[in-house]
């Protein structure tokens, strides 16, 4: 992961969360491959309007079934049409408010 001084989170590297099989939760910027074969993650929340880049599509393989992505509600449509985040339709949500 890479940080900024004041300790922010920048970004997650790839394959960050690889099969770590006990991460439920989680709201944080996505990477390629970042959460693929954690097979327990049921939640993430994503702030950002615009769907970031999903590299390869495999961001969110091999997750649980009920795994839901939430992101704003003005943006829902527009991430279920974005390249590589059209795969995961059914599971994206608007951001409980």
């Amino acid at each position: 992961m890479e940080r900024r001084k004041s300790n922010n989170l920048v970004s997650i590297s790839s394959k960050a969360f690889y099969s770590i099989v006990t991460l439920k939760n989680i709201t944080i910027p996505v990477g390629a491959n970042a959460f693929n074969v954690c097979s327990n993650l049921i939640s993430v929340t994503i702030l950002a309007s615009s769907p970031p880049n999903l590299g390869n599509g495999y961001v969110f393989s091999g997750t649980s079934q009920n795994l839901v992505v939430y992101v704003p509600s003005e943006s829902v449509e527009t991430y279920k049409a974005a390249n590589g985040w059209s795969d995961y339709t059914s599971k994206i949500q608007p951001i409980p408010s």
